[in-house]
């Protein structure tokens, strides 16, 4: 993605991207997202001051590779199951 589209996306506002709602409930849900924009950095937040809870968040969070099969189980010459 290139800047101007960058900068096009995050200039979204709900109304963009709900244009049917009336001028109060576009209000309500900025309101709303806002608010759980602002709980989810606290949370955030909260993990990062703590070193242990950090050191979980990083657990979970972080990108694993695919488990494989080796390759001698998934091929049928090598498997008496599998063969014709």
């Amino acid at each position: 993605m290139n800047p101007q589209e960058d900068a096009k996306r995050e200039s979204l506002s709900i109304r963009d991207l709900y244009a049917d709602l009336d001028e109060k409930q576009a209000s309500e849900a900025e309101e709303f997202l806002n608010g759980y924009l602002d709980l989810a950095l606290e949370i955030y937040e909260a993990i990062c001051r703590d070193p242990e809870r950090y050191q979980r968040f990083r657990f979970l969070t972080e990108i694993r590779e695919a488990s494989t099969m080796e390759e001698s189980g998934s091929q049928p010459e090598n498997n008496p199951t599998l063969s014709p």
